[in-house]
């Protein structure tokens, strides 16, 4: 008979890495696919690697598609309009109001009213940023969506 002097070492499997192969969604996109819903973790079915809470551990996936990936580019796309609209709609408001005092206390002084002008303009395409950051995820939704 053999000596046993205790117990083998248990020996952990090396935890995966990768890139994540999910995300957690923060829009309804069901229009793209039904499963890519707000709030639901979406990925392929032979995920590799799915972490959504960079905790390193692994996180289950709630709904299985093909389109995890247009859904996961989407709902990135529109995380960054969201953030654009936050930033620069507030900002705009602003410019605007400023070159409305600068046109209303310019006294027809042809430098300030020049000064209030150029701060519309920059207001407008302050606007203009805005609008394009809303309209262009729901394009680029239409033609890959």
């Amino acid at each position: 008979g053999g000596k046993c002097l205790g117990a083998a070492p248990v020996i952990e499997p090396p935890k995966p890495q990768g890139p994540n192969q999910c995300c957690l969604l923060n829009h309804k996109l069901t229009d793209v696919d039904p499963a890519c819903d707000k709030g639901v973790v979406v990925g392929p079915s032979d995920a590799r690697w799915c972490d959504v809470n960079r905790d390193g551990e692994r996180d289950s996936i709630d709904a299985e598609t093909v389109k995890w990936g247009t859904c996961c580019f989407l709902d990135s796309l529109y995380n960054v309009s969201d953030w654009i609209f936050i930033i620069f709609f507030p900002l705009a408001v602003v410019v605007f109001g400023v070159a409305g005092a600068l046109f209303v206390f310019s006294g027809g002084e042809p430098e300030k009213v020049k000064k209030a002008r150029d701060i519309l303009f920059w207001g407008i395409v302050g606007l203009s940023i805005v609008l394009f950051a809303k309209i262009i995820p729901a394009i680029v939704k239409a033609i890959i969506g």
